[in-house]
């Protein structure tokens, strides 16, 4: 859940929970999904809670509504922002064909709008919270899954974060995690600026120094960077 933290310009490292709820250590209780939606809702600009109303499946086509005054409202504020639910909504819960057919209706939407600014004087900026895939995947309920090999260790689980309530057990947990389970990679900050991932077949480390980092492996290299002439060296993000 990143929009808070985007408004204010913080990185993940800074500011609220990146995931649909969280367990705040601080006061020792969880906090659900539903809180940290209400806040998200709450950083959106009056202007942009429309957008949401027509991310429901089946009221997408009014979006043209929002983008009809973006010149005006250019003119008058200087900064406009949109944000297009609706993509999202639909390829979650029903499917390709119709996540394909936002992405269209979305590019005709938006083509029409950039036919109406003089882009000598506007600057576009667009960004997405994740892609999407489709096809015949294994489905995990990892849920289910951490409760059954965490145990009585466990404090709390959002996905993607998990909550130990020994945090001294977190590598030996994020192995058993890979080793027993179908999940793919489990990751854990070792220490502020170091984070390490395991995998069913290695080990994989990142880690910041000065504002620069680098990639380190045990077993197989998961991402394939040093197939790609990468050899460890520190770089910049």
């Amino acid at each position: 859940m990143i929009y808070p933290r985007l408004k204010k310009g913080l990185d993940n490292s800074t500011g609220d929970s990146v995931g649909w709820g969280y367990y705040d250590r601080d006061k020792e209780r969880v906090i659900p999904g539903y809180k940290t939606w209400f806040y998200m809702f709450s950083h959106m600009p009056r202007r942009v809670r429309d957008c949401f109303l027509y991310g429901i499946p089946g009221l997408d086509f009014f979006m043209f509504l929002p983008l009809l005054n973006v010149p005006e409202l250019l003119e008058t504020y200087g900064v406009v922002e949109i944000i297009w639910f609706a993509t999202d909504a639909l390829g979650h819960m029903l499917g390709q064909r119709l996540h394909r057919a936002s992405i269209r209706r979305f590019d005709r939407y938006f083509g029409n709008l950039v036919k109406r600014l003089n882009l000598n004087e506007v600057n576009l900026i667009v960004y997405s919270d994740h892609g999407m895939s489709f096809g015949d995947f294994t489905i995990i309920n990892q849920g289910k899954e951490i409760k059954r090999i965490v145990g009585n260790n466990l404090q709390a689980f959002f996905h993607p974060n998990l909550y130990l309530k020994n945090a001294d057990t977190k590598d030996k947990v994020a192995r058993d995690i890979v080793l027993g389970s179908e999940i793919d990679f489990a990751f854990y900050m070792d220490d502020l600026h170091r984070m390490i991932g395991y995998f069913d077949q290695g080990k994989v480390i990142f880690e910041e120094k000065e504002g620069k980092f680098r990639y380190l492996f045990e077993g197989k290299d998961a991402f394939g960077y040093y197939n790609a002439s990468y050899n460890g060296e520190w770089l910049t993000a």
